[in-house]
């Protein structure tokens, strides 16, 4: 029996709404509210622990993973910052979110795939239609799983 490998980033995306999403205007209160909810359950959970931040036309414009949230909690832990924990709780989650650094088209190789997602260090890889419409991402333990089969 032969088994055919996914050849394109489309074969191993996870649909965009496998993760929860917000607006970048969203308070870090209101992420934070999202991630305790959505993200600490065991069951359902998704991973790696991030929330896409889109913009008005629902556009990707980043990522906001548990560390960049832990980061910004640092008035809360003891860590002197420039705004007390009520003042930064009310900032927009797009002073901590981290922009993607990289993305596929959906019929991209996945060996491109997987070099645009090890050079960006982040944790997914955002798929776009036409370099703008987000239809899925990639994530690494994918691509691990079809690259450690060939080892």
């Amino acid at each position: 029996m032969v088994v055919t490998e996914p050849a394109v980033a489309r074969d191993v995306m996870l649909d965009v709404f496998s993760f929860p999403h917000i607006p970048y205007w969203f308070t870090i209160r209101q992420a934070v509210g999202i991630l305790k909810n959505t993200l600490l359950k065991e069951e359902g959970a998704v991973a790696p622990a991030v929330v896409l931040v889109f913009d008005e036309k629902y556009n990707l414009v980043g990522m906001l993973a548990l560390g960049d949230l832990l980061r910004g909690m640092a008035p809360l832990y003891g860590v002197p910052g420039p705004a007390a924990p009520a003042e930064w709780s009310a900032q927009p989650v797009s002073t901590l979110m981290t922009r993607f650094a990289a993305s596929v088209e959906p019929d991209a190789p996945l060996a491109e795939a997987a070099r645009a997602l090890a050079a960006s260090g982040m944790p997914l890889l955002p798929v776009l239609e036409h370099q703008r419409k987000l239809v899925g991402v990639v994530r690494a333990r994918e691509l691990f799983r079809e690259f450690a089969g060939r080892v």
